[in-house]
């Protein structure tokens, strides 16, 4: 995922790092190695910060789709809120 240089003000950072604190523990429970686990960690939070740029502020959508778009990645079909 390309890099962006973006601006945050105090407000959506907030929003961002619960969005990815709050999403983070389901995906580290879905992960098995060291290596995994900070490769997707890193995909995690790119994900949110590209969905933030692109518009997305809810905390519960930012966190749904960051979640969908990693499994996405990641060739799953898990449904991150159950």
């Amino acid at each position: 995922m390309p890099r962006t240089r973006a601006s945050f003000n105090q407000e959506t950072l907030t929003i961002l790092a619960r969005a990815f604190d709050e999403a983070w523990p389901l995906v580290a429970a879905r992960t098995h190695d060291g290596l995994s686990m900070r490769v997707r960690r890193e995909r995690l939070a790119n994900i949110v910060l590209d969905l933030d740029i692109k518009g997305e502020r809810d905390l519960e959508r930012l966190k749904s789709l960051a979640m969908r778009r990693l499994d996405e990645m990641d060739g799953m079909t898990v449904d991150p809120l159950h």
